[in-house]
């Protein structure tokens, strides 16, 4: 329609080049992606996880970005990636990688992250870093180590999205809307933010594992944004987490499979699904079809990731023999 295409043509004009730029933070597509009982997600209160505010000058800005934004969005608690690592080579037991996660809320992702002024807020420059990537003994996961100090004075809220492949090898995606916090009119995966209030995680909490929580706030997602309920996904895999360079934003991304076909989704489920207010309209693109230049670099790299795992995914669509979908009350 006339209206998608001038959203379009306004992201476009808003997302330059280095806005498709991200770096893989987490890389764990080899072998088609990690289940929820083999990559660790640990919440921790305080300490290490906790941000480090900036010089005043600069943490007085945070206030005045959330002022400016008015009425149009709301404050809420989010996770706060704050670092990642892999397995030592010689363990055989344990999670292949491990991501860990602090507190902090939307307020400071929009004055630090989100900000005009973000990179004011950069502790190093990333070629000061000392990053180095480590991987995993098994060869199934590697992570950049190091990017911590870098990124201490940034809400780095924690987000996700989720790569599902429909039983015509489509994958859904979704255009955003003009009136969203951040990529208004980008070309996305369905994907949100991991609410810590959903599992009682406070600053007062010591250490959480949210490892399963992580997966089923991306099973949410797909039913928030896309319509589909958690009893019609399978093969539910972690691929990664990825940081866009711009804003430093760091999402975890998701693969799941589903034996819905595409058009099933567009006319049966996408109309009833309960957030499809922020976004104009959903699309089902095969993997070569998707324009990386309407696309933020957080979500480019999800689909990097999902070229590594489908390497390993003989696209069979006899889902039942798969791993079943968890129920929460269990």
């Amino acid at each position: 329609s006339r209206r998608d295409a001038a959203v379009a043509r306004v992201a476009r004009r808003a997302m330059s080049g280095a806005f498709q730029a991200y770096e893989r933070v987490v890389a764990c597509a080899r072998g088609g992606g990690l289940r929820w009982d083999e990559i660790a997600f640990v919440a921790r209160g305080s300490g290490e996880c906790a941000r480090v505010p900036a010089r005043d000058d600069v943490e007085a800005t945070i206030d005045a970005t959330w002022a400016r934004r008015g009425a149009t969005v709301y404050d809420a608690a989010k996770f706060r990636f704050a670092s990642a690592t892999t397995r030592d080579a010689d363990a055989t037991d344990g999670a292949i990688a491990r991501v860990e996660c602090g507190l902090t809320d939307y307020k400071t992702l929009q004055g630090t992250n989100l900000a005009a002024n973000w990179d004011a807020f950069a502790a190093t420059k990333a070629s000061d870093d000392a990053t180095t990537r480590t991987t995993s003994g098994c060869g199934r996961a590697s992570a950049a180590i190091g990017t911590a100090a870098r990124f201490a004075h940034y809400g780095m809220a924690l987000g996700n999205c989720v790569c599902l492949r429909a039983s015509d090898g489509k994958f859904m995606a979704l255009r955003r809307s003009r009136d969203v916090g951040e990529a208004p009119g980008a070309l996305v995966f369905p994907g949100g933010h991991p609410e810590p209030k959903d599992v009682g995680f406070d600053g007062d909490t010591d250490a959480m594992d949210v490892s399963r929580y992580m997966f089923e706030s991306a099973l949410s997602e797909l039913r928030e944004e896309l319509g589909v309920d958690e009893e019609r996904v399978r093969r539910l895999r972690c691929l990664g987490v990825t940081l866009r360079v711009v804003n430093a934003r760091p999402c975890v991304v998701f693969y799941a499979r589903t034996a819905l076909s595409s058009d099933e989704i567009l006319r049966d489920f996408y109309p009833n699904a309960e957030h499809a207010f922020e976004s104009t309209r959903a699309v089902a693109l095969a993997i070569d079809e998707f324009d990386r230049s309407a696309m933020p670099g957080d979500h480019v790299g999800a689909l990097d990731f999902v070229a590594v795992a489908l390497a390993h995914d003989d696209g069979a669509v006899a889902l039942a023999d798969d791993d079943p979908p968890w129920r929460r009350s269990s």
